[in-house]
């Protein structure tokens, strides 16, 4: 008897153990092997499509998803394009150019969107990988789980799955040829492609971060009548706390679409759209974010419709219609002069509402929250308003700014945006979130809408030179050119801050993981390098509560108190701290 193999019979119940039975299996024996492995069955058949389903469908989905490039727009002889060193010092490649001034790129980009893209990205691969690799570090901190990660991609695929469709034509094409030359580096995040479109929302997303980690800004314009030269200016600063390397690898960009007006762009590596920018008819834009209870899952990126008005509007009145004609899923304010009008609007839009809100006496000034009505009253814009610190740093520009009369000039305005004050002229420590320089902006500019000149911070925080650049006269800097650095930087006090701020932030994990004596000696340690900030004192109160060293945590929740802490949740916690602290009544 040939043994082919060997089925084992197991009994059943309390016999399972102890009866065991290996019994050879013959090649004929048919009516054996049926009663030992008997049919599936349908179900069984139904279960393992269904399992196949589970595990296909993901993959299938974000693959419809997923957002394709144009047509034509990766063209295999366009990869092959390289940038050659001129003597004069540009870097050329076909009819655009790149060069440095001071530590900013500038590039200028001409002829097909395509050439534009692929110009960017061989012009700027160091810078587009470095921002990047920072923006997926920020991710991975607030995400820790590899696969809550992969969720969140996924997730945003499907949310933007519409956003090229969205697009115009031309900026679809650029982001095609910019990430048609890249690497797959961060395929698990999605196409390249795909990743450069959604470079475009970044800041729309960053709106819904807590309150203390989103983007934020300031602008303000000042007519001819307010300045020394009789030039129209306006000024615009964004803040993004966290994301230094943006600030460092800072681009001014100036693009000749084939349709429509020449714009220049204060951005960083891979963003096309517009936060900052001015046009050749002297029309200058500025956005600022805003929040209200409304959120809309479409509509255009923000960076996208202020690109559109520097291209396609001449005059404050296009401008404005332009703002009203396409959706945003953000709420938003939006700063826009023109330099031929000598004015200045400030267009307050939400998903399902726009505000045009206009200057008086030649000046006009926007923060984070939104003061015509009705957005006035949304109950979130009025969070924004009287929870953290937009009102306070409105009050702060509009005081510097009267105080300007009829004399500003470029110099000034930078000035005004490096102000580390409170209102009424108020000391506060380095890095107060109620300053209008909080150490926080990725960047920094002030426009001469008449002369179509920028002037661009230079990193650290608006504490570097302040570096010109002309739209009409690109690669020769004007006359006059840079405005000089910070005396901050050579005092040597910011280098003092930074070691200031890694030591808080090493307190503050120590303070929340119940480390408390060390946390206090960091505090001890790096105090003195930003006497005041209240965020030491809050913190080395809350350790030596926990610690019930009483009288030492009340003297410092009262120091942290009278330094005027940015947010009122910080102002109602010191409060109730003191409370606690306070001896009951009747107590001896």
């Amino acid at each position: 008897m040939k043994k082919i193999s060997k089925v084992q019979i197991v009994g059943n119940g309390r016999d399972r153990r102890k009866s065991r039975i290996d019994i050879p299996l013959r090649s004929g024996d048919r009516s054996l092997q049926r009663l030992i492995k008997p049919k599936r069955g349908i179900w069984g058949g139904v279960s393992a499509v269904l399992v196949l389903l589970a595990l296909c469908t993901p993959v299938v989905l974000e693959w419809w998803w997923t957002p394709r490039p144009p047509a034509g727009s990766r063209d295999r002889a366009l990869r092959d394009l390289t940038p050659a060193e001129n003597p004069d010092g540009l870097r050329r490649l076909n009819d655009c150019y790149a060069f440095r001034r001071e530590q900013i790129q500038a590039c200028w980009l001409r002829g097909q969107p395509e050439i534009r893209g692929v110009a960017l990205a061989r012009f700027l691969q160091p810078e587009l990988e470095a921002v990047e690799i920072a923006l997926e570090g920020m991710l991975r901190e607030r995400i820790p789980n590899s696969a809550l990660r992969w969720a969140f991609y996924r997730r945003l695929i499907f949310r933007q799955r519409h956003l090229g469709a969205a697009l115009p034509e031309a900026i679809r094409r650029e982001v095609a040829g910019m990430t048609g030359v890249r690497g797959a580096k961060f395929s698990a995040c999605g196409s390249a492609y795909a990743r450069g479109l959604q470079a475009l929302s970044l800041y729309d997303r960053a709106q819904g971060l807590d309150a203390r980690s989103r983007v934020s800004g300031l602008a303000w314009g000042v007519t001819a009548k307010r300045t020394r030269d009789g030039t129209p200016l306006l000024a615009h600063c964004l803040e993004f706390p966290g994301a230094e390397k943006i600030d460092q690898h800072k681009v001014v960009m100036v693009v000749q679409p084939l349709k429509g007006q020449k714009f220049l762009s204060v951005t960083w590596p891979g963003m096309w759209g517009v936060l900052a920018g001015l046009n050749e008819s002297g029309l200058g834009v500025g956005c600022l974010p805003a929040q209200t209870q409304t959120r809309a899952a479409g509509g255009l990126p923000v960076s996208v419709l202020a690109r559109k008005i520097l291209t396609e509007a001449k005059t404050l009145q296009q401008a404005v219609a332009i703002v009203r004609a396409f959706p945003i899923g953000v709420s938003q304010s939006l700063l826009i002069g023109s330099g031929q009008e000598d004015r200045f609007v400030v267009v307050e839009k939400s998903p399902d509402r726009t505000v045009v809100r206009q200057m008086q006496n030649g000046l006009i000034l926007a923060s984070n929250h939104l003061i015509a009505s009705p957005l006035r009253e949304d109950p979130e814009n009025q969070e924004v308003r009287s929870q953290g610190p937009s009102l306070a740093r409105y009050r702060r520009l509009k005081e510097l700014i009267m105080q300007n009369g009829r004399a500003m000039t470029p110099r000034s305005a930078v000035k005004i945006m490096r102000d580390r004050r409170g209102e009424f002229g108020v000391p506060l420590g380095l890095g107060h979130r109620a300053a209008i320089n909080s150490l926080t902006a990725v960047q920094t500019v002030v426009f001469d809408l008449k002369n179509q000149v920028a002037w661009v911070s230079n990193p650290p925080h608006q504490l570097g030179k302040f570096v010109a650049f002309d739209l009409n006269n690109f690669a020769e800097p004007p006359d006059p050119a840079n405005l000089p650095a910070d005396p901050l930087l050579k005092s040597g006090k910011y280098n003092e801050y930074l070691v200031y701020e890694h030591g808080r932030g090493e307190a503050e994990g120590l303070l929340a993981s119940g480390e408390y004596r060390e946390a206090l000696a960091w505090l001890q340690e790096v105090g003195h390098f930003n006497p005041l900030d209240y965020r030491a004192y809050f913190l080395a109160g809350q350790a030596l509560q926990s610690l019930a060293r009483r009288d030492e945590a009340k003297y410092n929740f009262r120091r942290a108190r009278d330094l005027h802490p940015a947010w009122r949740g910080e102002k109602l916690e010191i409060e109730r701290r003191l409370r606690e602290l306070e001896p009951a009544r009747g107590a001896r």
